[in-house]
This record gives C-alpha cells, sequence and structure tokens, in this order.
C-alpha cells in the first residue's frame, strides 16, 4: 500500500514483482497485490530508498487476513493468490536458469579473439591468472592452437 504520492509507484512495484501487479487506485492511496521473491526486508529499503510511505504485507495465510466485501474488488486484488501453482513458478524458474545457462555456453561456443603477445604483455596477473585458469578447464584437448602458444606467456 502506498499512501501520498502515488505518481509512477506501478512501475516501481512492476520492477520487483515475478507476477502481474493488481492494482486498486484511490486518490492519495495505492493498494497493490503482487508476487515476488523479494523479502519484506529488501522491500522495506527499496521503497525507503524511493521516499514512499507505504505498507507492505506477506499475504502468506498462516500470518494474515484479508478480505474486501465487494467480490470483483476482493478477487481483482487477491484472486491470483489461490491460483498461485509453486510447481509452475518453480518450474519457471529453472526454466529461466537452463536459459541463461545455454545463453553462457553459446557466448562461450563463439570463436574468441585470438590473443597476441604483446596483449598478453600488457595483461593485469589477475587476468593473466583468470585466462590460464579458463583456458586450464577447457581441457588439453580441447584447446585450440592459439590457446597453446599462450599457455606459456600466461604463466609467466
Amino acid at each position: 500500500m502506498i499512501l501520498g504520492n502515488t505518481k509512477d509507484a506501478i512501475s516501481e512495484i512492476e520492477a520487483v514483482s515475478d507476477s502481474k501487479v493488481n492494482i486498486l487506485d484511490a486518490t492519495g492511496v495505492l493498494i497493490a497485490t503482487f508476487s515476488t521473491a523479494v523479502d519484506i526486508t529488501e522491500l522495506n529499503d527499496y521503497f525507503k530508498l524511493l521516499k514512499r510511505s507505504f505498507f507492505v504485507f506477506d499475504l502468506n495465510p498462516d500470518n494474515s487476513a484479508y478480505h474486501i466485501t465487494k467480490e470483483p474488488i476482493h478477487e481483482g486484488l487477491f484472486g491470483f493468490l489461490s491460483k498461485v501453482n509453486t510447481s509452475v513458478r518453480e518450474q519457471d524458474l529453472l526454466d529461466m536458469i537452463k536459459s541463461t545457462t545455454k545463453a553462457s555456453i553459446a557466448k562461450k561456443e563463439v570463436k574468441p579473439k585470438e590473443l597476441t603477445e604483446e596483449e598478453i604483455k600488457d595483461m593485469k596477473p589477475i587476468q593473466k591468472k583468470t585466462l590460464f585458469n579458463e583456458l586450464l578447464d577447457k581441457g588439453y584437448e580441447n584447446l585450440t592452437d592459439n590457446d597453446k602458444k599462450i599457455l606459456p606467456l600466461l604463466a609467466k
């Protein structure tokens, strides 16, 4: 619930929401319900940073209760809670992780620019160490001719 200045509040809430944001907007009061992986403490810090007057509630039936007598409003704000299927949300998260991992792997498959001896000499020690470890992680059979050429330079 945002109190007072509600301008741009919806987009701020959407930024932390994992679901569609359900809204009841009245002058000076905005009630929004949504699902998020962000915990209450982080939401508290977030809205304080945005200089909002607010109330945040975890709508877990074990520690909160809610009811709006007008059924369409109640359904509009809280209906999604009865429809949330955690296994679907968990699967969505797993799918997102897999797609991110696949994208990372795909990026690694792009042929990298071959480094010159001069470029390696200009690297900071931590950069050399990181590249050296990345090459070792590839395994000897997967090293390119250029990788084999620059390994000794990185070991210096």
